[in-house]
């Protein structure tokens, strides 16, 4: 994964993601059930893109309690900087890959939708590992390799380029938090369906949330229209009795305490 498209990409959606970031607004809330009601010491919005859930962080926080909230994307930090009300006690650029965040200094890392851009499990959970401190809890949302399948199964009728964003199996991410040393508290891992009146419409809205390919071996020129219509034309096999073309999210919740 390429993390300067990652970040350009999302900071280039910056002020388009709210409007159609629905399905992660959908994750967001569900993610946050599994957090207490009460917050205290430091929790890490960890991927905070425009802040829509570091409010809701802040607003859980204790009297002791605080938010620090990283994004990839220096441009979705300032944006997000300039739209919350809510005080946080920093905004910081970072990949949570290499953590710029002080040993043992987080409470609760708060991590939805953010963490699927990183390939590299094993060095992912040895810095949120380091970062935590003794009794810490990470809560994590993330995609698994069923995500958008009927998109990527369509683009294979139209040539043998990679167009559709990869991630990991549950199993690879269960297997890097335990040898990093988290015992796993809880796993939930199941398919949300979205529908749409046409692949178009699909590949807008992922364009408008950044999260078009980023992947290394993407293409880089502009699909022409004849390309266009067959991607369509292989689309139209999963449409359903609905009449809507079905994309499917194959999410992953995980609980992980130190």
């Amino acid at each position: 994964m390429d993390k300067g498209r990652v970040a350009k990409s999302f900071g280039d959606a910056a002020k388009s993601y709210d409007a159609a970031a629905y399905l992660q607004r959908e994750v967001g809330n569900k993610l946050l059930e599994l957090l207490p009601d009460e917050l205290d010491g430091l929790t890490l919005d960890l991927g905070a893109g425009t802040g829509a859930f570091t409010g809701l962080l802040k607003q859980r926080c204790s009297k002791s309690g605080a938010v620090v909230a990283l994004d990839l994307s220096t441009q979705m930090n300032l944006y997000a900087k300039n739209k919350l009300k809510e005080s946080v006690v920093g905004w910081i650029t970072g990949d949570a890959e290499t953590l710029p965040i002080a040993n043992g200094s987080i409470n609760q890392i708060y991590a939805s939708l953010s963490l699927q851009w990183c390939y590299n499990l094993a060095q992912l959970f040895s810095e949120l590992r380091r970062v935590l401190a003794e009794d810490g809890t990470a809560y994590v949302a993330t995609l698994g390799p069923n995500t958008l399948h009927e998109l990527k199964h369509a683009w294979k009728s139209v040539d043998n380029h990679q167009h559709v964003n990869s991630f990991l199996p549950v199993d690879d991410w269960l297997h890097a938090a335990k040898a990093s040393g988290f015992s796993i508290e809880q796993v939930i891992n199941y398919p949300k369906v979205l529908g749409f009146n046409s692949v178009i419409n699909l590949m807008k809205e992922l364009k408008a949330i950044g999260a078009h390919n980023v992947n290394q071996n993407a293409r880089k020129s502009l699909t022409g229209k004849s390309k266009l219509k067959k991607l369509m034309a292989g689309y139209e096999q999963y449409r359903g009795q609905d009449q809507m073309l079905p994309a499917t999210y194959d999410l992953i919740f995980l609980k992980l305490k130190v």
